[in-house]
Protein backbone atom coordinates (compact mmCIF):
# COMPACT_ATOMS: atom_id res chain seq x y z
CA UNK A 1 0.00 0.00 0.00
CA UNK A 2 1.39 3.41 -0.94
CA UNK A 3 0.99 6.44 1.29
CA UNK A 4 -1.54 7.94 -1.12
CA UNK A 5 -3.85 4.98 -0.47
CA UNK A 6 -4.08 5.51 3.28
CA UNK A 7 -6.97 7.98 3.16
CA UNK A 8 -7.27 9.98 6.36
CA UNK A 9 -5.64 8.63 9.49
CA UNK A 10 -7.51 10.30 12.34
CA UNK A 11 -5.93 10.82 15.77
CA UNK A 12 -8.68 11.39 18.32
CA UNK A 13 -8.63 12.22 21.99
CA UNK A 14 -9.45 14.93 24.47
CA UNK A 15 -7.58 18.19 24.88
CA UNK A 16 -3.99 17.73 25.99
CA UNK A 17 -3.74 13.97 25.42
CA UNK A 18 -0.97 14.31 22.80
CA UNK A 19 -2.74 14.03 19.44
CA UNK A 20 -0.76 16.75 17.69
CA UNK A 21 2.54 15.62 19.18
CA UNK A 22 2.08 12.04 17.99
CA UNK A 23 0.65 13.08 14.62
CA UNK A 24 3.61 15.38 14.00
CA UNK A 25 6.15 12.65 14.77
CA UNK A 26 4.40 10.11 12.57
CA UNK A 27 3.99 12.69 9.79
CA UNK A 28 7.75 13.19 9.66
CA UNK A 29 8.37 9.45 9.71
CA UNK A 30 5.97 8.39 6.95
CA UNK A 31 6.12 11.66 5.01
CA UNK A 32 2.42 12.51 5.08
CA UNK A 33 1.07 15.98 5.78
CA UNK A 34 -0.75 16.56 9.03
CA UNK A 35 -3.57 18.88 10.00
CA UNK A 36 -5.74 19.48 12.99
CA UNK A 37 -9.49 19.50 12.42
CA UNK A 38 -9.66 23.02 13.84
CA UNK A 39 -6.96 24.15 11.40
CA UNK A 40 -8.95 22.84 8.43
CA UNK A 41 -12.13 24.47 9.72
CA UNK A 42 -10.36 27.78 10.38
CA UNK A 43 -9.15 27.88 6.77
CA UNK A 44 -12.71 28.47 5.58
CA UNK A 45 -14.54 30.36 8.28
CA UNK A 46 -11.80 32.68 9.53
CA UNK A 47 -12.56 31.59 13.08
CA UNK A 48 -9.50 30.92 15.15
CA UNK A 49 -9.75 28.46 17.99
CA UNK A 50 -7.73 29.64 20.92
CA UNK A 51 -7.02 28.24 24.30
CA UNK A 52 -10.67 28.10 25.36
CA UNK A 53 -11.55 25.55 22.61
CA UNK A 54 -15.20 26.61 22.50
CA UNK A 55 -17.02 26.29 19.16
CA UNK A 56 -19.92 28.46 18.03
CA UNK A 57 -21.46 26.42 15.17
CA UNK A 58 -20.60 22.73 15.38
CA UNK A 59 -22.78 21.56 12.48
CA UNK A 60 -21.42 24.17 10.08
CA UNK A 61 -17.88 23.29 11.12
CA UNK A 62 -18.48 19.61 10.36
CA UNK A 63 -19.60 20.49 6.81
CA UNK A 64 -16.49 22.66 6.34
CA UNK A 65 -14.29 19.87 7.70
CA UNK A 66 -15.70 17.34 5.23
CA UNK A 67 -15.27 19.75 2.30
CA UNK A 68 -11.69 20.69 3.16
CA UNK A 69 -10.67 17.11 3.94
CA UNK A 70 -12.01 15.83 0.63
CA UNK A 71 -10.29 18.69 -1.19
CA UNK A 72 -6.93 17.79 0.35
CA UNK A 73 -7.45 14.12 -0.50
CA UNK A 74 -8.20 14.98 -4.13
CA UNK A 75 -5.29 17.39 -4.48
CA UNK A 76 -2.57 15.66 -2.53
CA UNK A 77 -3.69 12.29 -1.26
CA UNK A 78 -3.59 10.81 2.20
CA UNK A 79 -2.93 12.80 5.35
CA UNK A 80 -3.01 12.68 9.13
CA UNK A 81 -5.57 14.62 11.12
CA UNK A 82 -6.03 15.24 14.82
CA UNK A 83 -9.39 16.07 16.33
CA UNK A 84 -12.17 15.18 18.71
CA UNK A 85 -15.39 13.23 19.05
CA UNK A 86 -16.46 15.40 21.99
CA UNK A 87 -15.67 18.91 23.17
CA UNK A 88 -16.67 21.14 26.04
CA UNK A 89 -19.39 23.75 25.69
CA UNK A 90 -18.71 27.09 27.36
CA UNK A 91 -20.37 25.80 30.56
CA UNK A 92 -18.12 22.69 30.46
CA UNK A 93 -20.98 20.39 29.59
CA UNK A 94 -20.02 17.86 26.94
CA UNK A 95 -20.89 18.47 23.31
CA UNK A 96 -20.84 15.24 21.32
CA UNK A 97 -19.83 16.20 17.82
CA UNK A 98 -22.00 15.03 14.91
CA UNK A 99 -20.61 12.05 13.06
CA UNK A 100 -21.09 13.77 9.70
CA UNK A 101 -17.36 14.02 9.18
CA UNK A 102 -16.78 10.34 9.89
CA UNK A 103 -19.70 9.31 7.70
CA UNK A 104 -18.66 11.43 4.70
CA UNK A 105 -14.86 11.64 4.80
CA UNK A 106 -12.46 8.91 3.77
CA UNK A 107 -11.35 7.91 7.25
CA UNK A 108 -9.36 4.71 6.90
CA UNK A 109 -7.99 4.53 10.43
CA UNK A 110 -9.00 5.98 13.81
CA UNK A 111 -6.42 6.03 16.56
CA UNK A 112 -7.81 7.11 19.92
CA UNK A 113 -5.27 8.40 22.39
CA UNK A 114 -6.09 8.04 26.06
CA UNK A 115 -3.97 9.00 29.04
CA UNK A 116 -4.03 9.38 32.77
CA UNK A 117 -6.11 12.46 33.62
CA UNK A 118 -3.41 13.86 35.92
CA UNK A 119 -0.98 13.77 32.97
CA UNK A 120 -3.51 15.49 30.73
CA UNK A 121 -4.04 18.21 33.35
CA UNK A 122 -0.28 18.73 33.51
CA UNK A 123 -0.07 18.95 29.70
CA UNK A 124 -2.92 21.49 29.55
CA UNK A 125 -1.48 23.61 32.33
CA UNK A 126 1.89 23.69 30.57
CA UNK A 127 0.54 24.26 27.06
CA UNK A 128 -2.48 26.49 27.62
CA UNK A 129 -2.11 27.74 31.20
CA UNK A 130 -5.70 26.63 31.75
CA UNK A 131 -6.92 24.49 34.63
CA UNK A 132 -9.73 22.01 34.06
CA UNK A 133 -11.45 20.04 36.76
CA UNK A 134 -10.25 16.46 36.92
CA UNK A 135 -13.86 15.24 37.05
CA UNK A 136 -14.76 17.18 33.88
CA UNK A 137 -11.80 15.76 31.96
CA UNK A 138 -12.51 12.25 33.23
CA UNK A 139 -16.08 12.42 31.95
CA UNK A 140 -14.91 13.96 28.66
CA UNK A 141 -12.40 11.15 28.09
CA UNK A 142 -14.99 8.48 28.92
CA UNK A 143 -17.40 10.01 26.40
CA UNK A 144 -14.61 10.32 23.79
CA UNK A 145 -13.94 6.58 24.15
CA UNK A 146 -17.62 5.76 23.82
CA UNK A 147 -18.06 7.92 20.71
CA UNK A 148 -14.90 6.67 19.01
CA UNK A 149 -16.00 3.08 19.57
CA UNK A 150 -19.44 3.79 18.11
CA UNK A 151 -18.10 5.29 14.87
CA UNK A 152 -16.11 2.30 13.71
CA UNK A 153 -13.01 0.24 14.26
CA UNK A 154 -10.71 2.17 16.56
CA UNK A 155 -7.16 1.54 17.70
CA UNK A 156 -6.51 2.61 21.28
CA UNK A 157 -3.13 4.08 22.17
Amino acid sequence: MQNKDLGIIFFAGIYGVGKSTLSSKISKTILLPEYSASELISMSNNEEYGKNKFVSDVKKNQVILVENSNKILQEGGSFLMSGHFCIFNSDYSINILPTTFFDEAQIKTIILLIADIDRIIQNLNTRDSISYKKSDLTILQEEEIKQASSVGPTFFA
